[in-house]
């Protein structure tokens, strides 16, 4: 394993821990039951998934103002609706998400290519490469 892997592995450990001691903060200091912690857990599990994916595919547009504003008005949107509905649902099961994941990524991205934000990376700029020394006999034409 690499030193590169090595420190990724690490800090992929360092932010399960993080997320682990967070979570079990705020179950301690709220009181919440189980379903009600795991509703706010998985909600914001499946924005952080939704989204890191939307923006995974999207790195063409990173540079973009527009693409930012445009994804922040949907992720305005996309906790407004979740927030008014976890409040109203004492349960939310998490197989739930399994449906609702993928629906609202497809959504996500069929409005960004509408808007024309198309998927991919960022097409990289061709280097520069260094001029050919001229030759007598060149064929290229190009005789000293």
């Amino acid at each position: 394993m690499t030193a590169r892997r090595l420190g990724d592995f690490a800090l992929y450990v360092l932010i399960g821990v993080v997320l682990f001691l967070v979570i079990a903060w705020v179950e301690f200091i709220t009181h919440w039951t189980g379903d009600e912690l795991g509703k706010w857990v998985s909600l914001a599990g499946s924005t952080l998934i939704v989204f890191g994916v939307t923006i995974q595919y999207h790195r063409r547009s990173l540079s973009r103002l527009s693409f930012w504003g445009v994804l922040g008005l949907l992720l305005s949107l996309h906790l407004l609706l979740f927030f008014r509905l976890m409040q109203s649902v004492e349960r939310w099961p998490y197989s739930w998400w399994m449906v609702i994941m993928p629906v609202e990524g497809l959504a996500i991205g069929l409005l960004l290519l509408l808007l024309g934000f198309r998927p991919g990376t960022p097409r990289r700029k061709k280097a520069i490469q260094p001029a050919k020394p001229m030759t007598r006999g060149d064929p290229g034409g190009r005789d000293l």
